[in-house]
């Protein structure tokens, strides 16, 4: 039930990303969180169940793997989360805005997107796609 309820949370988080074209910043954290969450919610129900089979009949061997299997993806996914917050921690440090005369100077065309950008004319001086 939980990958059926995931699954439909996944396909409202894209459908709203469709709705705003695609430029949702923040889709990639919100689905993250909800697998995140997820896989912790089914680590919760195996070892809730791994716990009330060892109460009554003694070692589920056969349930062993499965909250090996989530224990590691839930290990994992926060490692990830960690080195995400690692690398985006300093990012605006080790990458300066840039000043309209750089952009200016230079080629300021979007090197991901293909679209010229414009810097930013209050708050900084970030590019920005007009």
């Amino acid at each position: 039930a939980s990958r059926v309820v995931t699954t439909a949370v996944k396909y409202a988080i894209f459908t709203v990303d469709g709705w705003l074209d695609g430029r949702w910043d923040n889709k990639g954290t919100y689905v993250f969180y909800l697998d995140l969450v997820t896989d912790l919610l089914h680590l919760f129900v195996y070892l809730v169940f791994f716990l009330i089979i060892f109460a009554y009949y003694g070692l589920p061997v056969h349930l062993v793997r499965d909250l090996y299997m989530t224990f590691r993806n839930f290990r994992r996914r926060v490692n990830e989360f960690i080195r995400y917050r690692r690398v985006t921690a300093n990012l605006n440090e080790r990458f300066p805005d840039s000043t309209p005369e750089e952009l200016a100077a230079g080629d300021d065309v979007c090197i991901i997107c293909r679209e010229d950008m414009v810097a930013m004319a209050v708050g900084g001086m970030r590019p920005k796609k007009p």
